[in-house]
């Protein structure tokens, strides 16, 4: 799929914006990825399932992430959240 194609192999750093539970974590390696939520409920969910992943708890609007340190966004998680 273009999803496993063009950002699974990201070479850097990747953010899943709205990442709930994980599922797309297993996807991505566990030194290159961050999955971002603001349910700190679905983050403790991820973690148990996840653990090895990096989890953070914040609005995907105020991004706690230095300019230009991420190299790939994944947001099939959060855009139903949008208006």
């Amino acid at each position: 799929s273009v999803f496993e194609n063009e950002l699974c192999d990201t070479g850097g750093w990747v953010v899943d914006l709205g990442c709930g539970t994980g599922q797309h974590c297993r996807k991505f390696a566990e030194e290159s990825y961050i999955g971002l939520d603001l349910s700190h409920d679905y983050l403790k969910a991820a973690r148990k399932s996840n653990g090895r992943h990096h989890w953070c708890q914040a609005d995907a609007m105020q991004l706690p992430l230095r300019d230009h340190s991420v190299q790939k966004v994944v947001v099939s998680g959060l855009l139903h959240h949008l208006d």
